[in-house]
């Protein structure tokens, strides 16, 4: 007989994490535990904050679903019992690990990947002067590739700043929905010159239809603005690139499918993560194995983190059989 439990964690992080209008002290999680009384499956679940999830309305979603995943749904049945968000990203996550424990196979069999090393960049969030951001940057210098976030205040003096502290990294700007459609047009020349490779998500969501006439410089990349399959093609003459998170999509299995969509119309993607411990970046650890760009690095805040956890590295290299899918 298969049983769901589930519960709140609290993950401390070494120091304040902030974006255009968020700030985070510790990580708050769901954990979806799936079990035979033999072996158990874990995945984590990492509210989608600016959709209005809570760790509270998270678990209140998991458990109002347990006797259907104890009655048997998979994977894939899932996709029609629960919307896409950290919920079903959890109970999904948990039976990919169940599956892959129970089956003998592992993660990379029962999706069909071949498992290699992951490049992924780091964040610098938002601090109070330019120079801050840059001592930020000086910490990682075995980094080449950095998403950086900005609102309102001298973006353009913050990038350029980071641009000749690093000359040779790869630079991505995040306003997480935080400019005008007129600082998008100010700014975006600036940084085309500061050889800036994408904006993320410079508009706010469901405001973005301004989008479909601009052709601006620089790339444009949807996060907030595309959860997932079902609301591509309403964005899809808006951005250039999508960035994929499995929280969002809700579930690695629902994320597989886009990511699988998007190659075959050769959208580019990439992979990214919300706020969580390395058990929750363990199936985008997977998902980004079906593309060139990926910042899985949310574990790097944590002042602790989970056994069989990923290296504060700029190379994701394993699965451990202590965290997931193995």
């Amino acid at each position: 007989m298969v049983t769901l439990s589930a519960h709140i964690e609290e993950w401390p992080i070494s120091k304040p994490y902030r974006i255009h209008d968020y700030e985070w002290t510790t990580y708050r999680v769901v954990v979806v535990e799936i079990g035979d009384g033999q072996s158990i499956g874990r995945g984590e679940g990492s509210p989608v904050f600016y959709l209005g999830e809570t760790v509270e309305s998270v678990l209140a979603e998991v458990l109002a679903t347990a006797s259907v995943i104890e009655g048997g749904a998979s994977r894939k049945q899932l996709l029609n019992i629960l919307p896409a968000g950290a919920a079903r990203a959890a109970i999904d996550a948990a039976l990919w690990d169940f599956e892959a424990k129970t089956s003998q196979k592992t993660v990379w069999e029962l999706a069909e990947i071949s498992s290699r090393p992951i490049k992924t960049g780091t964040t610098i969030d938002i601090e109070e002067s330019a120079e801050k951001m840059v001592q930020k940057v000086n910490e990682f210098p075995n980094f080449d590739t950095f998403k950086i976030k900005v609102g309102h205040g001298s973006p353009i003096e913050r990038v350029a700043a980071i641009r000749k502290a690093r000359p040779d990294a790869t630079l991505i700007v995040d306003a997480n929905q935080g400019w005008s459609f007129t600082e998008l047009k100010r700014y975006a020349s600036q940084l085309k010159l500061l050889n800036v490779r994408h904006i993320e998500q410079p508009l706010r969501r469901g405001a973005d239809d301004e989008l479909e006439k601009y052709d601006g410089p620089v790339p444009l990349c949807a996060d907030e603005s595309c959860q997932g399959m079902s609301e591509y093609e309403a964005i899809a003459k808006r951005y250039d690139i999508i960035n994929i998170k499995v929280d969002k999509a809700g579930g690695l299995t629902a994320a597989l499918d886009f990511a699988r969509h998007l190659q075959m119309r050769n959208i580019k993607f990439i992979v990214s993560c919300m706020c969580g411990t390395s058990l929750n970046l363990a199936p985008g650890f997977v998902l980004a194995h079906l593309t060139d760009f990926a910042e899985l690095d949310s574990h790097m805040l944590l002042k602790t983190d989970r056994p069989g956890s990923f290296e504060n590295a700029s190379q994701l290299s394993a699965l451990s059989p202590l965290l997931w899918g193995i």
